[in-house]
C-alpha cells in the first residue's frame, strides 16, 4: 500500500502560528483564510492534520498552555515560599510577559 505525499510543514510551527493569530484576533475574528496563511499551508492540510477550525483552536490552546503557561504556573507551586509570596511571583510574572513586545498582548485564554 502506497503512502501519502511527507508532510511539507512543521505542525509544531503551524500550530504556534496558529495559536498567535488566535491571540491577536480571537477565536470568531479568526478566519480559516488568516490561520492557514499565517501556517503557511492550504486549507485541505489544515483540515487533514488539525481537523476543524475548533479543534485547531483547542490544540493551540494547549500549545499556550505548554509553552506560555508552564512557566508561570510553576510559580504557583514553588516552595518553600509561602501562597502570597507565590501568588505575587505569579502576578510580577504575568505583568512582565505583557511588556514584551515580541507577543501578543493580554492572555490567549
Amino acid at each position: 500500500m502506497a503512502s501519502g505525499r511527507k508532510r511539507a510543514f512543521d505542525e509544531t510551527d503551524a500550530l504556534q502560528s496558529a495559536m498567535e493569530v488566535f491571540w491577536n484576533k480571537g477565536y470568531v475574528g479568526a478566519s480559516l483564510s488568516d490561520l492557514t496563511g499565517s501556517m503557511g499551508i492550504n486549507k485541505p492540510s489544515m483540515y487533514n492534520v488539525f481537523g476543524n477550525k475548533e479543534s485547531l483552536f483547542v490544540k493551540a490552546i494547549r500549545h499556550y498552555v505548554e509553552t506560555k503557561g508552564t512557566t508561570y504556573l510553576d510559580l504557583l507551586h514553588e516552595t518553600p515560599f509561602d501562597l502570597r509570596t507565590r501568588l505575587k511571583n505569579f502576578l510580577i510574572a504575568l505583568v512582565s510577559i505583557q511588556c514584551e513586545s515580541d507577543q501578543p498582548k493580554g492572555c490567549l485564554v
